[in-house]
């Protein structure tokens, strides 16, 4: 008889998603729908306004209730947004003659300040905060939304990739270091390494459920986040990524590293002299066998680097360009880069024969992640751009601190979802109870992001005292 942790782990193992990327992307829609409505509704930000508007419709989204509940719930937020925008449309503007100085400097201000990039970012923390803990409910959490064992299209595949395509979006606002010996990167990385060994040790003592097939034997997502930060970030062009995600796709591809990462054993001993990489033969044995272990994590981070890389080029030059020239292209240029990047991934499937496949984050996985990201930030775009001078503009305050604390945000949301996994028999609840379940614990983060922001601040205002105090001294 199978233990409780071997049939956690059958529950998410095997799963090959769906056929196409469509539906992953209408799921992700819901928090355009949800942002659209919010911003249509005047008032002040509220727990329960946020959470009946945004928090719930993707909880329900992202459940057997996709259908019929979830598409009418999206259809009504968007078409009552609708009417309540069209209302509102009439007062947008103060006056339509703006000086050409008074432009450049709301341009200027706006670019400080992205507040769509804002809610892009809050989008995918929220959308991976209600996965996480819901795939661990069969009853309520399609299983063709787990992440993919080889090839095909999951929900929770493009959460790690939209992390890294995120990261790389900020990065194109900061300006190249030239301190090659700067100390940053390696303490900035730190904290990621500690957090991923304790993740290991703890999963171990409680006897928690592992997917091994998703990074590896002793790796997670924090040793990717960590490589992440931790290499030199090359200069901000779109040349390094290509060549990178190409070579990597090359070596899948010819190199019979695709069927390594999908059929090797977990160790080098039972590994077929055949089937032995040259990359293999050429490392020490301890170093070769934790790669043949851990071969999802460590060969992936070349996908997600490039998506990293290729994230801060369309930040560079999409979200963070400053030159008045450009306003007008920036505002349709994501579209038009999203149209871009859908063309190439479907080139790549369709014709090329290649397979979309998470485990090795191979360059067809790379172009999809890219093309849905960038066509959510777009979205999001047109919204912020719809709104902004109009009477009807409130701000999602509580639902951008998740973007502020984003890390502290994904940890709360772990050891919740670890909490719920140690106290609800998870496999065996029907969808209603796990329903309620899902909308108190999306509750629950959202009043921990509240209560982080409002901690962050008091211990910002100490600090500005005491510094303060030390100068008047």
């Amino acid at each position: 008889m199978s233990s409780l942790k071997e049939l956690k782990e059958a529950s998410v193992t095997g799963h090959a998603g769906s056929s196409h990327p469509w539906e992953v992307l209408g799921v992700c829609s819901c928090a355009l729908t949800g942002c659209f409505l919010y911003k249509s509704i005047n008032g002040n930000s509220s727990v329960l306004k946020e959470a009946l508007i945004i928090w719930f419709p993707m909880i329900v989204c992202q459940s057997v209730y996709l259908v019929p509940y979830g598409v009418c719930i999206m259809l009504g937020q968007f078409l009552l947004g609708a009417v309540l925008f069209g209302l509102s449309v009439k007062n947008k503007r103060e006056s339509t003659a703006i000086s050409s100085k008074q432009l450049r400097k709301t341009h200027e201000q706006s670019i400080q300040h992205l507040e769509y990039l804002t809610l892009y970012r809050s989008s995918i923390l929220y959308l991976t905060f209600v996965a996480i803990l819901q795939v661990d409910f069969p009853a309520l959490f399609p299983r063709r939304y787990c992440k993919t064992e080889t090839q095909g299209y999951g929900l929770m595949d493009v959460g790690a990739a939209s992390f890294c395509i995120s990261a790389g979006f900020v990065r194109g606002k900061r300006k190249s270091s030239n301190n090659k010996n700067s100390l940053k990167p390696f303490l900035h990385t730190l904290p990621l390494i500690v957090i991923g060994i304790v993740r290991i040790v703890l999963n171990q003592e409680l006897e928690y459920q592992e997917h091994v097939s998703e990074y590896g034997v002793h790796w997670n997502f924090f040793f990717t986040l960590g490589v992440l930060t931790l290499l030199p970030k090359p200069k901000k062009s779109l040349l390094v990524p290509i060549i990178t995600m190409s070579a990597y796709q090359f070596a899948l591809s010819s190199l019979q590293w695709q069927s390594f990462i999908e059929e090797a054993p977990r160790t080098l001993e039972e590994l077929q002299t055949e089937s032995k990489l040259l990359l293999l033969e050429i490392l020490p044995m301890t170093l070769a066998n934790f790669l043949v272990a851990n071969r999802e994590g460590i060969l992936g981070c070349l996908g997600y680097l490039s998506l990293e890389w290729t994230g801060a080029w369309i930040g560079q030059r999409y979200l963070w360009n400053t030159n008045m020239n450009n306003a007008k292209n920036q505002r349709h240029g994501l579209g038009q880069l999203a149209v871009v990047l859908w063309m190439i991934h479907l080139t790549l499937v369709h014709v090329m024969g290649i397979p979309v496949s998470r485990r090795s984050t191979n360059l067809a996985f790379c172009t999809w992640a890219l093309a849905h990201n960038v066509l959510l930030l777009y979205g999001l775009q047109q919204i912020v751009e719809m709104f902004n001078g109009t009477t009807s503009n409130p701000s999602l305050r509580i639902w951008e601190t998740a973007n502020k604390h984003g890390l502290i945000m994904f940890l709360i949301a772990n050891l919740l979802t670890g909490l719920v996994n140690l106290t609800v028999p998870t496999l065996e609840m029907s969808a209603p109870p796990a329903l309620l379940i899902m909308f108190g614990y999306i509750c629950v983060v959202g009043i921990a992001a509240v209560l982080s922001d409002m901690l962050w601040n008091l211990t910002a205002k100490t600090r500005g005292t005491a510094t303060a105090s030390k100068k008047k001294e």
